[in-house]
C-alpha cells in the first residue's frame, strides 16, 4: 500500500503538471501538436563556391506527420513568434495548418488545423481548403488572418469549378495570439479560391483577389458584407471559359489605396475615394506579374520593394506612380522567387533566388540586396545533401536572423530555415 507521503508526493506531481499544461495553453487555444526543436534540427551546408561552405540549420515544423509545402509567408508576430502556414497543395481532400515557433523558447506549435476543427463544412466530393497562398496577416488586437485555396494543379482547379458543389470555396480565417482559438469568418465568394490579400489594419477591412476570376473584393470583418468589384484582368478566355488569372499579390499602401496587376503587365489601383478600381498605365518590369513585396521604413519608408512572377525587382512609389527597375533576383538572371523580406532599419531586403523547381546550380540562393547602394550579394546556395529544398515561399528578419520557409526532403518536409548573416565561420569540403 502507497505511504501517505508517497501520494502527497505524486498528487503534487499531478498538479504541477497540470500547472505547466495551464501555462501553456490560454483559454480556447487549439494545440494539435508540440515539441521542443533542439535535438530536431537538421544541420544545412550553405555553399559558398565549389568547395566552401557555412553551417546553418532547419526546424521541422512537424515530427508526427509530413507537412507538404509551403505556399504562404512568414509572419513575425506582435509576439515575438513566428508563424506559419504549411499546406497539403498535392492532396484534394487535405487540410492546412498554423505553426508558431517561439525563438525563446525553441517551441514549434501547431496551433491550428483546418480539417481538424472545419472538416464539417468540406465540400459533397471532400475538397477543402488545402493551400494558403495569401499569407498571414496581422491585425489590431493580436488578430491574425489568412484564406484558403483548393489545391492541386491549376489544371485541376479548373475541372473542379465545373462542379461547384465540390468545393465550397476559400474560407477567411481569424487566428488571435490571445487565446489560441480560431475562427472561420466564412466563404466571400463561393466556388472560387482566394489567392491574394491584404489589410487595411486602420480600416479593419481585408482586400482580397479571388481565383480563376480574379476578381477584387471588399471584405470589411466588422460587417462581413462583401463587395465584389469586378476582375482586374482582361486576359482571353482560358480552360472552361473561365477567365485566366495574372494577380498572384496585392497590398494595401498608407493612403489606404491597394495595388495589384492586370494581365497586361500594369498596375490596377483600388482608389478608396471613388470606391473603385483604376487601371494605371505604370507598367510593371518586363510587362510581368507582381509576386511578392516588401514595405520599406526609415530611409526607405514609403516605397515598395517588389519581385515579379519572373523573376525581376523592382522598387515603386505609389505617391509618385514611379518604378525604378533593380534587375534580376541573382546576375545569373532572373529565376522564380516569391519571398522577400526587409530589415528593420529599411536598408536591406533578404530572399531565396528560386522556387519550386526554378533553380540556379542546383539549388536556391540565399541574396542581400542593399536598398541603398544598389547592391547584390549572393550569401551562398542551399545544398541538396539534406534538404533538398524545393519550395520558398516566405521570410523574416528577427533579432538580426533571417528565417525562410522551405520544403524539402525525403520524406518531404516543410522546415524553418534560419541564416545568420553575422556568422563568418567558413569551413572546407
Amino acid at each position: 500500500m502507497r505511504s501517505i507521503s508517497s501520494q502527497v508526493k505524486f498528487s503534487f506531481l499531478l498538479w504541477s503538471i497540470l500547472l505547466v499544461l495551464t501555462a501553456r495553453m490560454s483559454p480556447g487555444q487549439e494545440l494539435v501538436e508540440s515539441f521542443d526543436v533542439r535535438g530536431h534540427e537538421i544541420p544545412v551546408r550553405l555553399w559558398l563556391d565549389d568547395s566552401h561552405y557555412k553551417m546553418t540549420k532547419a526546424l521541422p515544423l512537424s515530427i508526427k506527420r509530413p507537412l507538404h509545402s509551403f505556399w504562404g509567408n512568414i509572419l513575425l508576430a506582435s509576439d515575438s513568434c513566428i508563424y506559419l502556414p504549411p499546406a497539403t497543395h498535392s492532396d484534394l481532400g487535405a487540410s492546412t495548418w498554423l505553426v508558431r515557433y517561439n525563438p525563446g523558447t525553441y517551441m514549434m506549435d501547431m496551433v491550428f488545423e483546418a480539417r481538424k476543427k472545419f472538416g464539417r463544412q468540406i465540400g459533397f466530393d471532400g475538397l477543402w481548403d488545402s493551400k494558403i497562398h495569401t499569407g498571414l496577416l496581422e491585425g489590431e488586437g493580436g488578430k491574425i488572418y489568412w484564406a484558403g485555396m483548393i489545391g492541386g494543379s491549376y489544371a485541376t482547379m479548373y475541372t473542379h469549378l465545373i462542379h461547384p458543389s465540390g468545393y465550397m470555396g476559400g474560407h477567411v480565417y481569424q487566428y488571435d495570439i490571445k487565446s489560441g482559438g480560431t475562427i472561420s469568418l466564412g466563404i466571400p465568394y463561393h466556388y472560387v479560391s482566394i489567392i491574394a490579400a491584404d489589410l487595411d489594419v486602420e480600416r479593419n477591412i481585408l482586400y482580397l483577389l479571388d481565383w480563376p476570376r480574379s476578381e477584387f473584393l471588399v471584405f470589411p470583418i466588422d460587417t462581413r458584407i462583401v463587395r465584389n468589384l469586378g476582375t482586374v484582368s482582361h486576359h482571353p478566355i482560358g480552360p472552361n471559359r473561365e477567365r485566366l488569372n495574372w494577380g498572384r499579390d496585392l497590398f494595401v499602401y498608407r493612403d489606404h489605396s491597394v495595388w495589384t496587376n492586370n494581365n497586361f503587365g500594369c498596375f490596377v489601383k483600388y482608389d478608396p475615394e471613388l470606391d473603385d478600381l483604376v487601371d494605371t498605365k505604370i507598367a510593371l518590369p518586363k510587362n510581368e506579374a507582381l509576386r511578392v513585396h516588401a514595405t520599406g521604413c526609415g530611409p526607405t519608408e514609403g516605397k515598395v520593394y517588389c519581385i515579379t512572377n519572373g523573376g525581376w525587382m523592382f522598387e515603386f512609389d505609389p505617391m509618385k506612380g514611379e518604378i525604378i527597375e533593380l534587375g534580376p533576383v541573382i546576375e545569373a538572371g532572373a529565376v522564380y522567387s516569391p519571398n522577400i523580406a526587409i530589415t528593420p532599419d529599411g536598408r536591406t531586403l533578404y530572399y531565396i533566388a528560386g522556387s519550386h523547381g526554378f533553380e540556379v546550380k542546383g539549388g536556391m540562393h540565399i541574396m542581400r540586396y542593399d536598398i541603398l547602394e544598389r547592391k547584390r550579394i549572393d550569401c551562398g546556395r542551399i545544398g541538396r545533401e539534406t534538404i533538398p529544398a524545393f519550395y520558398c515561399y516566405g521570410a523574416a528578419v528577427h533579432k538580426g536572423l533571417v528565417y525562410f520557409n522551405i520544403h524539402g526532403g525525403n520524406p518531404s518536409n516543410s522546415y524553418l530555415l534560419i541564416y545568420d548573416p553575422q556568422d563568418n565561420k567558413i569551413l572546407a569540403e
